[in-house]
Order: structure tokens, then C-alpha cells, then sequence
């Protein structure tokens, strides 16, 4: 049986896209019989209750286990030790020794030196479990106690900057099993102590790779699928001979330039380096074949994200709600939708636009929701973890992306009997968007034209159903999980 860890750098709640993706995958792997995992390398002292909300809303599979660089340090810190680390909590609870405490508010305390009234500490409650306590010399910061349930779990020093410099994690058991250099003006991670196995790494690229080495065995059966682009150095730097390797690119690889117009290294080096490894898999086949050709490489294999398949088709929604649910992120072109929505308003002003997602370009889409008088007709909604839900209540589904891997919520739309009128880009609406059968592909960037669609169907119910059963169709003649699953099973078969 195959064994799968597929490599991220962090996960959390409220994130979609490649997360949403990858644990898709995960449960779908489970369900063919190949046990998928994860692997991450952040430190997250409440990854246990991610965990389990990530379950709990159904995006994670219980079968699905995380293996993660500081749990599983820090386990094994714990399970060498017999007795607790006293000394370490002598030497703090001393610190507070003749002070007088100075409440500033329920959650803040101060502490003064009650002999020379030098400021020597703040303690703060971040939540139920979660204290910081800021040590003070001379009136300088010098360093942060981090606490969760009353234990310690990390300390940073500070210099004389206010900057991290050195930090260090400790076990349940209040060893420490961690050190690391800080790079005080970038906050990059230098040289790393891993304290629980006697060894010293120059970078933490090294530190990575090595604990790959230590989850994953080099064997034939066991295979590495590296989902987050800057983890993908670390997969490739392993001395791995047996175990399969392979990167999937969620994104258009045409989307991140720099300021001189070259593109980022993230997606050039996975490319550059597909010969190196079992293979690199993108969304479309749109993409395989343009980078084949770009890049002159034929380790490129086109498999599609898994797509989640919601059994029962949706109730029509007899309204006038336009959807949009995405990253609010400048790729997406949410501004774009906001010109879209004061075109359609104009015309109808029953019309509303439903936006879901959260992200950094959201304040400059609230503004211009002002700005053109729009509130009583689009709505900032916020991330939900309810998409199936969220797109029942849609008469239709709006794209201005301007650059896709695939277009997962377009997709699950579709799926749901939503009709979806998109920008005509690369890559991914013209793979599963056949223009006035199922939905409408709008040559990029005209307004206007997109505007009189959503007039068109918002006010046309039995044209709105007829495209919607037909997108329906499509999608799950298209993406069927078997057809998917055996795509993978290929790979994992050379």
C-alpha cells in the first residue's frame, strides 16, 4: 500500500484554495485505500485545536494524521524525560520576587521592582489558555516568555532593536528541545539547535529536509507530494533514493512577477527542477502543454484537484444574488467585479452581489464599494467555511479573475447547478465553461458584456436552470473522482 505525505508549510482554519485542495485529496486518497498525511514545519502551540476544527468542519479527514517539525520534536524531547524541568520555572517565578503588581486592565499587569520602582515585567492574557510575559532591564525588553495552561513553551530574546534574535522551544516537561538564530532584520531562521538530538544545522532548510528523512523512510512504497512552492526546497534536498517525489503548482505560473518583469523564483525552480524529481503535476492541460514548451521538459503531468462532490443537486434560488467566493487578493480582480456590479445595478437595482473571502485587497474593494454608492447592493461577507450553503443562495456565479490555476469555486459552483460567467483566462474557466451551453466565458476585462449576462440571467429563471443543470453535467462528467484517482495512481506506478 502506497503511503502519501504531502508537504505545506502551515495549515490553519479559514483557508481555501491549495489547503481546501490538498485535504480534498487527502480524504480522497483515504477512500482508495492510500493512506495521505501531512507534513508541516511552523510552529503552532494551538495546532491541536486547528486540528480539530478542520475536522470538525469537514474539510479534514479523520484518517488524515499531521506530522509536524515541532510536535514531533518536541514528543520526542517529552518522552526522554522523567521528571520536570523545576529549575526553569524557579528562575522565572523568582523573577517576580519583591515587585508590586499594577493592573491596566483585566487581561494587562505590570510588575515594578518595589525596592528601585524599575519596570520589570508585563503579563498579558492573549485568551483562556494563552499568557506573554515581557521581561524588562534598564526599561529595554529583553525578553518574552510565551505560556499556554501556565507551562512555558518558548522564549525569544530581543536586542537592544526590540528585534528577535534567538529563540528557543521547550517540551512539555519544560526542557527545551529547540534553539535558533533570528535574523533580526528580516526574521529569517539561521543557524538551529536541535537540542533533543545533539545536532547543529547551518540553515533551516537543512533542518527540514532532515526531519523528512526521519518521517518518511526511502522505500518504493512511499510517496512525497509537496503542495506549498517555498517547501519545495526543502522535499528536494533530501537524500531520498526510493521514495517517490513529486510538487503540484496550484497557481498560474504566469501570475508572480517581480518589479523587472522576470518571474518568481517559487514556480521557475520547481519547473527547472522537474527532471530531478518523479514528476511536477498542474490543474490543466492547458498548462502542462505551455510549459512543456516553455521550458523544454516532460516531466509535466496535467491532474485535476478532486473536486468536492456534493450528491444532491441544489434548489433553484429564484433571486437576484450574484456570487463570488475567493481570496480578495489583486489576481482575483475583485475591483473589476465592483465596476461589473455599478454597470448591473444601473439596469436593476434588485440586483445584489454576494462577496465571500477575506484578503489584503479588501479594504481597497470596501472603498470602492463607497465610492460608487454601492453598499445597499454588495455585500463584504467575509471567509466562510460553508461554501455548499453559500452557493445555494446564488442565482448565479461571478469571476473577474485574471489569472487561475484552475478555478476550484467556480467548479463546486457548477457542481451545484450555478451557472458561472467568467473573464476568458488562463488557465481554467475554458476547460470546463462551454460558452452559452453551461455558462458564459467574457473576453478579458469587458465590462459591459459581463454586465448584460448577469442582466440576462437574473431576470431569465428558466434560461438560469438550463445552464445550471448543463454546468452540473459537465462537471461530473469532467472531474469524477475514479477518473481523477486513476490519474494518480499512474504516477504512483511508474
Amino acid at each position: 500500500m502506497n503511503n502519501v505525505f504531502m508537504i505545506v508549510h502551515e495549515l490553519n482554519v479559514n483557508k481555501g484554495g491549495m489547503t481546501t485542495a490538498m485535504l480534498t485529496r487527502s480524504k480522497m486518497f483515504h477512500a482508495n485505500n492510500v493512506n495521505a498525511n501531512i507534513v508541516t514545519f511552523d510552529y503552532k502551540v494551538n495546532y491541536d485545536n486547528i486540528i480539530h476544527s478542520l475536522m470538525k468542519q469537514d474539510k479534514m479527514s479523520k484518517n488524515t494524521k499531521m506530522f509536524n517539525l515541532f510536535q514531533y520534536y518536541e514528543k520526542k524531547s517529552s518522552s526522554k524525560k522523567i521528571k520536570h524541568n523545576k529549575k526553569l520555572y524557579n528562575l522565572f517565578n523568582n523573577f517576580f520576587k519583591d515587585t508590586i503588581e499594577i493592573k491596566e486592565d483585566k487581561k494587562t499587569s505590570k510588575f515594578l521592582d518595589k525596592t528601585t520602582g524599575q519596570y520589570k515585567a508585563r503579563k498579558k492574557l492573549l485568551d483562556s489558555e494563552q499568557t506573554i510575559v515581557d521581561l524588562y532591564n534598564n526599561n529595554k525588553r529583553y525578553r518574552r516568555v510565551h505560556l499556554k495552561n501556565e507551562k512555558i513553551h518558548r522564549i525569544n530574546i530581543f536586542n537592544y532593536d526590540n528585534k528577535v534574535l534567538f529563540e528557543t522551544f521547550y517540551d512539555r516537561k519544560g526542557f527545551p528541545y529547540i534553539s535558533r538564530n533570528i535574523n533580526p532584520k528580516n526574521g529569517n531562521v539561521g543557524v538551529t539547535y536541535l537540542l533533543v538530538d545533539k545536532i547543529q544545522f547551518s540553515s533551516n532548510l537543512n533542518v527540514c529536509s532532515h526531519f523528512l528523512r526521519e518521517i518518511v523512510k526511502d522505500n518504493s512504497e512511499n510517496i512525497m507530494i509537496c503542495d506549498g512552492p517555498g517547501s519545495f526546497p526543502r522535499m528536494l534536498n533530501t537524500s531520498h533514493k526510493n521514495a517517490k517525489k513529486f510538487a503540484v503548482i496550484h497557481v498560474n505560473h504566469y501570475k508572480n512577477f517581480n518589479t523587472d518583469g522576470s518571474k518568481k523564483i517559487k514556480e521557475d525552480y520547481i519547473i527547472n527542477n522537474a527532471d530531478n524529481i518523479d514528476g511536477v503535476i498542474v490543474l490543466t492541460d492547458a498548462q502542462r502543454k505551455d510549459i512543456k514548451e516553455e521550458y523544454s521538459v516532460n516531466n509535466i503531468y496535467a491532474i485535476s484537484n478532486f473536486i468536492n462532490n456534493f450528491e444532491k443537486e441544489s434548489d433553484f434560488a429564484n433571486n437576484k444574488i450574484v456570487g463570488h467566493i475567493s481570496r480578495i487578493v489583486a489576481t482575483k480582480g475583485v475591483h473589476h467585479l465592483i465596476d461589473v456590479a455599478e454597470l448591473v445595478v444601473k439596469e436593476d437595482e434588485e440586483v445584489e452581489f454576494h462577496i465571500y473571502g477575506e484578503g489584503p485587497e479588501k479594504d481597497r474593494v470596501r472603498k470602492l464599494i463607497n465610492k460608487k454608492n454601492l453598499n445597499d447592493n454588495v455585500k463584504l461577507l467575509g471567509y466562510t467555511s460553508k461554501p455548499q450553503q453559500v452557493i445555494n443562495q446564488f442565482q448565479c456565479v461571478l469571476s473577474t479573475s485574471q489569472y487561475e490555476g484552475q478555478g476550484l469555486s467556480m467548479i463546486e459552483a457548477m457542481l451545484l447547478q450555478r451557472p458561472v460567467i467568467a473573464f476568458d483566462i488562463n488557465y481554467g474557466p475554458n476547460e470546463f465553461i462551454k460558452n452559452d451551453i453551461n455558462g458564459y466565458l467574457i473576453p478579458n476585462l469587458d465590462i459591459q458584456e459581463m454586465a448584460d449576462k448577469i442582466l440576462e440571467l437574473v431576470n431569465d429563471d428558466d434560461l438560469t436552470k438550463k445552464l445550471g443543470k448543463e454546468a452540473r453535467n459537465t462537471i461530473i462528467e469532467k472531474y469524477s473522482s475514479e477518473k481523477i484517482m486513476d490519474k494518480w495512481q499512474v504516477l504512483f506506478d511508474k
